[in-house]
């Protein structure tokens, strides 16, 4: 994602990079899974001083990097870059203090910023038995598995798996936590690179500081609200193929924070046998009922 300022100081979001000129400064990011704007940082004046302010409109933390872009006759407070760690729904938190060096000479200060979702302090357990994302009693086939050679490369998505499913099948929680995140009004579907950021999703929190990532889900199918709790085995929303899909399915990952950068754990299924496995590709997924084999 590409976030730019024109002359007139406004800041513009995009998928594509600005025409030549058009930007007076320029931030270029990734953006994998989360392409709507959870962090907003506002300058205010007052006593003599600039404060910045940050807000977070997920409910779950964020981590955030402030990193100068230009700065001329100002004391910045703490310096940048600066890292801090953002409390979900946080309205408004002081965060960098500025003030001339010079009193008698102007001062500038501009800057850019970057969030990741998480909190990196947190250590979330690796290969925890979730319950499979589907309804009891139902099966599906893994259709993509770990290391997935489609679009199971990278840090993000490296531990992700895929189940093949028809649109409108019901997605249940895999564990119980909050709902940190959710993106529903996204439509369109294919292999284009423009679609990688525009899958539909919902991003549940869980106590441990993990993050499962429910993706590519039907349009305006959510069933559960930013901010709410959910219990393992929960209808959370229905499946689709929106996004960057060459067909309909599930994307289901865990992720954590590994400063700045999100990072995909191994994880396990529990079976209606009572059974604990690890995802792999051809395997035919069942639907396990929360509390017993």
């Amino acid at each position: 994602m590409y976030k730019f300022q024109d002359d007139l100081g406004r800041w513009h979001y995009s998928d594509a990079k600005p025409q030549e000129g058009m930007a007076k400064s320029l931030e270029v990011s990734q953006v994998a899974m989360d392409p709507a704007t959870a962090v907003s940082l506002e300058n205010r004046d007052a006593e003599g001083r600039r404060q910045v302010f940050a807000s977070n409109r997920w409910a779950g933390p964020v981590e955030v990097e402030v990193t100068p872009l230009e700065v001329v006759n100002m004391l910045v407070e703490p310096p940048l870059p600066h890292r801090f760690v953002l409390a979900g729904g946080a309205v408004a938190a002081p965060i960098i203090d500025m003030r001339l060096a010079d009193s008698r000479q102007t001062g500038t200060v501009r800057y850019g910023y970057r969030y990741t979702p998480g909190d990196p302090s947190a250590q979330p357990e690796e290969n925890h038995a979730y319950l499979p994302p589907i309804a009891p009693g139902s099966t599906y086939a893994i259709s993509q598995g770990f290391f997935g050679a489609f679009s199971h490369q990278g840090a993000q998505n490296r531990y992700a798996i895929d189940i093949a499913m028809p649109e409108g099948t019901p997605v249940h929680a895999m564990r119980d936590g909050v709902v940190m995140a959710v993106e529903n009004d996204f439509y369109e579907s294919g292999v284009k690179d423009k679609l990688q950021s525009r899958a539909n999703h919902i991003r549940i929190l869980h106590d441990d500081g993990g993050m499962a990532v429910y993706a590519h889900l039907a349009l305006e199918s959510t069933q559960v609200s930013q901010g709410q709790k959910v219990v393992a085995g929960q209808l959370i929303a229905h499946s689709g193929r929106t996004g960057y899909a060459s067909g309909p399915h599930l994307h289901v990952v865990i992720q954590r924070n590994k400063g700045m950068e999100l990072e995909s754990m191994p994880f396990l299924f529990r079976y209606p046998d009572g059974s604990v496995r690890e995802p792999k590709e051809g395997d035919v997924l069942q639907g396990a009922v929360v509390g017993r084999p």
